[in-house]
């Protein structure tokens, strides 16, 4: 098993096949680096910018639309992303890198999730976890083997962690009704932004807010007024102010 030496406290670490000449946190120190140069990331990953949003929330300005978008997203895959796996109407609101990867309920004792394992597209490709305004979508890019595309609506979507793992860095696990599924290999701070975002967007789909509520129809409130007079509920200079504000309202 290849293995590689932490930059920031001299230990050695077993690499996974896919990991190599990946980003990887190291589960001692928290040092970030690329197994392959063994370059350390800065901690400021990620470039905020204003969103236009009564509720502003930290976000990455994409190649198109704004959004949340890793470091590591490139402009040809989101391009291909929109042409061939969005729906008409479809927005994307979150783009994030790693390896799609299936996950089993039961974690190994030494910190490697059992059933963790690139069973989906290739394990030399980037492979993309997607959020539009209406899906998740994972999409684990082949290259001998083909692509893979899985997608689920976003109120289908339980629960989100965020976990580290010695063996797989950083892991974005998702929860489904009846499954889980997983991103492995993601940095950080995308992981933890990433998962917030995706637990309020689940829960704003599951718990759509109610349309306003409009007063009652001018007309009929008149017609109510009218018979309070007629039946001597109210007097004649209470009928005239009320019927004039609601005159008002037509």
């Amino acid at each position: 098993m290849p293995s590689v030496q932490c930059p920031g406290c001299n230990r050695s670490i077993n690499l996974e096949l896919h990991e190599i000449g990946q980003t990887i946190v190291c589960a001692k120190c928290d040092t970030t680096f690329n197994t392959l140069t063994g370059e350390t990331l800065q901690s400021e990953w990620l470039q905020e910018v204003q969103v236009p949003t009564a509720t502003p929330e930290p976000t990455v300005q994409g190649p198109h639309d704004v959004g949340f978008y890793g470091q590591r997203v490139v402009d040809e895959h989101i391009r291909e992303i929109e042409d061939t796996l969005l729906m008409q109407g479809e927005v994307i609101r979150l783009a994030i890198t790693g390896f799609v990867m299936d996950l089993a309920k039961q974690p190994d004792p030494m910190g490697k999730p059992a059933g963790l394992a690139p069973t989906k597209g290739s394990a030399f490709r980037r492979h993309y976890l997607i959020a539009t305004d209406q899906r998740v979508i994972l999409w684990a890019r082949g290259l001998i083997v083909g692509s893979a595309t899985e997608s689920f609506h976003l109120a289908d979507l339980q629960d989100v962690e965020f976990r580290r793992s010695l063996w797989s860095g950083t892991v974005l696990v998702l929860s489904l009704p009846a499954k889980q599924a997983a991103l492995a290999c993601v940095h950080p701070d995308e992981g933890r932004a990433a998962r917030d975002l995706l637990v309020k967007w689940a829960g704003e789909a599951r718990h759509p807010k109610a349309p306003p509520q409009h007063g009652a129809d001018p007309t009929a409130q008149l017609e109510r007024l009218a018979k309070l007079y007629r039946d001597g509920l109210i007097s004649k200079k209470e009928f005239e102010e009320k019927k004039r504000k609601l005159l008002d309202q037509i």
